[in-house]
């Protein structure tokens, strides 16, 4: 506990005004793909989007920190088919998440920036089944809807082309395991 208080007082010791590169206001859109996997081992792959609000707090060391309220939205689905006289079964994941995001920006030159970000928040998860040429007749059902809490890390590299616009890329465990998106610098 001692050195998660000192951790925590050297950042905020670090913290200085908000004169930096990831100052202001940010709105941002990506694409990306996205994966889902059920618990009797099945994993589905699928693409989705996501919508951030970003918004700079402070300078720590040479980089800057800033906080982001995400929405993403994601659907994967796969195929399996068990045997003759069974059919094949889908599943279909749809998910939508409501992120709180930390960044951490380190400039590498004037309009190329490297990042570290962690999220957390609620995903809301629903996933249906169906069978289709089995020997009893075909059905889709609504297997679960879901809610859970699921922290996420990323790492990625934004270019700022012109002063407003900037493209960014990320890799990262979440909702999205690799996106690309544009964000426009809103206010300064």
């Amino acid at each position: 506990m001692v050195k998660l208080q000192m951790f925590i007082t050297l950042i905020l010791i670090s913290v200085r005004s908000n004169s930096f590169c990831q100052a202001g206001h940010h709105l941002g859109m990506a694409i990306g793909t996205s994966y889902n996997h059920s618990s009797f081992g099945l994993t589905g792959a699928g693409a989705g989007v996501r919508f951030s609000y970003e918004r700079g707090i402070a300078k720590l060391f040479s980089g800057s920190v800033t906080i982001s309220g995400v929405i993403e939205y994601s659907s994967t689905s796969t195929r399996y088919h068990p045997g003759i006289g069974f059919g094949t079964y889908k599943y279909t994941w749809k998910n939508t998440g409501v992120l709180f995001r930390g960044i951490y920006y380190q400039e590498v030159t004037e309009s190329f920036f490297l990042y570290g970000a962690l999220s957390l928040g609620p995903i809301f998860t629903s996933m249906t089944e169906s069978v289709e040429g089995a020997a009893f007749p075909s059905y889709v059902a609504p297997r679960y809807p879901k809610i859970r809490v699921r922290p996420g890390a990323f790492a990625g590299v934004v270019y700022q082309w012109s002063h407003p616009w900037s493209i960014y890329s990320e890799l990262g465990y979440g909702m999205l395991w690799f996106s690309t998106g544009v964000r426009y610098k809103i206010k300064s």
